[in-house]
């Protein structure tokens, strides 16, 4: 399970008498290209039974991605270290914790925050533009200019309310996001 791919895969060698898909391709995390050999209607068994339709493509194990998650509205939470699916409808799936090692198992494997934020800047850095000279020198000029500068009282005297007539004030905790999200990040 990936929470962290879009899309559910399942390995080419479980259906050889496929073709290449032409028009779709995989890209990895790592930015390779993956080729992929058209869908299949698959069903399998994690905890209950499930019809889920994947993608066959180039890889060694099948990989269930956020779509599979969407599909049949399931909730993957953590706690600790350990991860649990859950459905409104049904009762929950504990799901173990374990590195994935290619080729022969799939499961879940950690990787903390700080990895993932590394090989995103890394990814964004090897992305960038060289900023224009006339840019470069006003950012010389104000080196703090992007540095965050939070203080709990403000420099200023402005007062903000809002008028909600006779009804107390009401407050809703923030839904949590998704870990492994760019949204996370």
């Amino acid at each position: 399970m990936d929470s962290g791919a879009q899309v559910s895969i399942v390995p080419h060698k479980w259906y050889p008498r496929t073709t290449p898909d032409i028009g779709r391709a995989l890209q990895a995390v790592n930015g390779t290209r993956i080729a992929t050999y058209g869908v299949k209607h698959i069903q399998f068994r994690l905890g209950h039974n499930y019809n889920h339709t994947c993608i066959v493509a180039d890889v060694d194990e099948p990989v269930l991605g956020f779509d599979f998650l969407m599909d049949h509205k399931l909730d993957l939470r953590w706690k600790g270290a350990h991860a649990t699916l859950y459905h409104d409808r049904k009762p929950p799936i504990p799901l173990k914790l374990g590195p994935a090692p290619a080729p022969h198992n799939i499961g879940l494997a950690m990787v903390t925050f700080k990895q993932y934020a590394d090989a995103i800047k890394a990814k964004e850095v090897a992305k960038a533009k060289p900023v224009p000279a006339q840019y470069q020198q006003l950012l010389d000029k104000y080196p703090g200019i992007f540095s965050a500068r939070m203080s709990k009282t403000p420099r200023h005297n402005v007062t903000h309310s809002i008028d909600t007539g006779d009804q107390p004030p009401c407050m809703a905790k923030p839904r949590p996001i998704m870990p492994g999200t760019q949204k996370y990040v």
